[in-house]
């Protein structure tokens, strides 16, 4: 019985063990499966993953290349539109240089008439005081200088700048200065281009181009203006003084009238300064009221 008893409990042990060692092998291949299986499983997903991110990757470069394209796209029109072709440049730069000749050149033109139209400033020139119908005066441009101007300029009797015996027909404000432009045959000198600033080739031969210019006169921090009527005090040929920077050969060097005389304040071998001026530039004034225009004659 005992030997039985013993029997059946080795057998019993025998079976146990290789229950237990078919089931650790189960266990084992089930663990290996799922750890394969855990594997696989994460392979995959990485292969997802980076599948995903090469997608994500490849799409994010392919919005990236598409936007810089579009933006390269954009801007290329605008530099069409702003870089015109080669023949509207050179165009465009051939109306600039014209454009630029032509200021030039009214510049130049500009220079040129300012250079020719400009006068010299004489100072501190001692001045006598004449008047029309003066004893042994007479005018070297008016054969009847009296008759012309309407009487004898008394420098005594005076209505403010006027004689008081009648109103002047020529501007009251006048001056004579020692330089003739006609020559003894009446004609204009031949230099006269040479030296007085407003001749020029169309001038009448024998009209005088000297006759009727104005002058300002300033002494005693006044200005007045006259027009060149006459030719004195002295000689009729000291053209270097007149328009240049001589100075006069004789003393006084010029002669003003009465309306000159009271409008500055001043008396025979009283020292002015004078220079021409044009007429544009002469204002308004006594001078003003009754203007010369007459021709030599």
């Amino acid at each position: 019985m005992r030997i039985y008893l013993k029997f059946l409990l080795t057998l019993s042990l025998l079976i146990f063990f290789i229950a237990c060692e078919d089931v650790n092998t189960l266990c084992m291949n089930e663990s290996n499966q799922t750890f394969d299986s855990n594997e696989s499983n994460e392979s995959d997903d990485n292969s997802s993953i980076s599948d995903d991110n090469v997608d994500d990757n490849t799409s994010k470069s392919g919005d990236n290349t598409t936007r810089e394209l579009s933006d390269f796209n954009y801007t290329f029109p605008d530099l069409n539109i702003t870089l015109p072709d080669d023949s509207s440049n050179s165009d465009s730069s051939k109306d600039m240089n014209d454009t630029q000749k032509e200021s030039g050149d009214d510049e130049n033109r500009s220079d040129d008439e300012n250079e020719t139209l400009s006068y010299v400033q004489h100072n501190n020139i001692v001045a006598e005081i004449f008047w029309i119908g003066e004893e042994g005066n007479s005018s070297s441009w008016e054969s009847d200088w009296v008759g012309s101007y309407g009487g004898v300029d008394t420098p005594h009797q005076r209505d403010l700048y006027h004689p008081v015996a009648f109103t002047p027909n020529q501007n009251p404000f006048y001056v004579a200065l020692p330089y003739n432009d006609l020559g003894s045959d009446g004609q204009l000198k031949s230099n006269i281009a040479d030296y007085i600033p407003w001749a020029t080739p169309n001038d009448t031969p024998t009209q005088s181009i000297c006759k009727n210019r104005w002058l300002k006169i300033t002494a005693n921090r006044k200005d007045a203006y006259g027009q060149w009527e006459d030719v004195g005090p002295v000689g009729d040929n000291d053209i270097n003084y007149l328009f240049d920077r001589s100075k006069p050969l004789t003393t006084p060097s010029i002669s003003l009238s009465p309306a000159i005389r009271d409008y500055l304040g001043i008396d025979t071998n009283s020292s002015v300064d004078w220079e021409f001026v044009d007429d544009e530039d002469v204002p308004d004034g006594p001078w003003r009221d009754i203007v010369t225009r007459s021709n030599s004659k």
